[in-house]
């Protein structure tokens, strides 16, 4: 191989391995994101059922005084 080929294996080699460290942190930020919104969305179902709504079927309720 020559010098120039070599150069450009390395060049390239350089390139993918900041793509692969920089997916790596996106990866990492991203779950951290997920892990905080299944917390929230956790702490979010515990607060309803806690509420205990009754939800009523729409046809059984009476219509605003606008319609």
């Amino acid at each position: 191989m020559t010098d120039d080929r070599i150069i450009a294996i390395e060049t390239r080699i350089a390139f993918y391995e900041k793509t692969v460290e920089e997916l790596s942190a996106i990866i990492y930020k991203q779950q951290k994101e997920i892990d905080s919104l299944r917390r929230k969305f956790g702490e979010f179902e515990n607060f309803v059922s806690a509420q205990n709504f009754v939800l009523k079927d729409m046809k059984d309720e009476t219509p605003p005084p606008h319609y």
